[in-house]
């Protein structure tokens, strides 16, 4: 969040086999609070900080899936999705 707030890009990995809890450990649950995943908790930190600093800031966020060699824009529906800039 620090790194993001002073303009650094960044990035938020996650990799390993089908159904070792990815999703899970990325997303969560949004309630309660303590099953949160890890976008869900830095969104709400990046959020608190830019509200603490009265600042304004742009944020731009891509989420996409790499599986079999292909990638998949997954905020993009259609066809659209299946090349995305990265």
């Amino acid at each position: 969040v620090e790194h993001s707030l002073q303009g650094f890009s960044t990035c938020l990995f996650c990799y390993g086999q089908t159904g070792t809890g990815k999703t899970t450990t990325i997303l969560g649950k949004p309630e309660p609070t303590s099953e949160q995943g890890l976008l869900l908790r830095l969104v709400t930190d990046l959020f608190q900080q830019v509200s603490i600093l009265g600042e304004q800031v742009q944020c731009r966020v891509q989420i996409v899936e790499v599986h079999n060699e292909r990638v998949r824009d997954l905020l993009t529906e259609g066809n659209d999705s299946q090349n995305p800039e990265v």
